[in-house]
């Protein structure tokens, strides 16, 4: 009879999460937006902290309408997968952050089907707008996974200058994101 070892250490929470985003991120060939996404989270140096007083509805709402969109998406042809992701983004984001990143996650999916279809142009245009949206916020995960799927999308145009440019862009923030410059 074998003796059980020791009890696993448990992972504390960001930890568990991170391993569960590793997975989806492969599962989706992402792994760039995965190491951006571990480099926002190590810069903030703990779970995001939400805000005392902050309505969450409209986040949660659009955190799920996302989560079942990608769920869906899976099982759907590409070209409806491309519509049923672009169905979830609104008009108009709840406050913060958080539905910036699930906003970029959506397009940032999106894009890629667009190329994996051959159209370069509206991976172009669906990665530019959730770029415009992001706004003047502060440098993210989120910007640089758009910024990445841009640089696919104007590669794949044939316009290769502003395709490293916006490569450039990603790298840049990854990297101020691992050194703790920016969240």
């Amino acid at each position: 009879m074998s003796r059980p070892g020791p009890p696993a250490p448990r992972r504390p929470a960001l930890a568990r999460a991170m391993g569960n985003v590793a997975v989806v991120m492969r599962k989706f060939r992402m792994i760039p937006a995965a190491l951006l996404l571990v480099a926002s989270l190590q810069a903030a140096g703990a779970e995001p902290a939400i805000p005392a007083g902050r309505d969450d509805a409209a986040l949660e709402a659009f955190a799920l309408a996302a989560a079942e969109a990608h769920e869906r998406a899976d099982r759907e042809a590409p070209e409806a997968a491309l519509r049923t992701l672009l169905a979830v983004i609104p008009a108009e984001l709840p406050a913060g952050p958080e539905a910036r990143l699930v906003e970029a996650e959506l397009a940032a999916r999106a894009s890629a089907l667009c190329l994996a279809q051959g159209d370069a142009a509206e991976a172009f245009a669906i990665a530019r707008r959730a770029l415009d949206r992001q706004g003047g916020a502060p440098e993210t995960a989120a910007r640089a996974l758009l910024k990445l799927r841009e640089g696919e999308a104007l590669e794949a145009l044939g316009r290769d200058e502003a395709a490293l440019e916006a490569w450039a862009e990603a790298i840049g923030v990854a990297s101020r994101l691992l050194a703790g410059g920016a969240r």
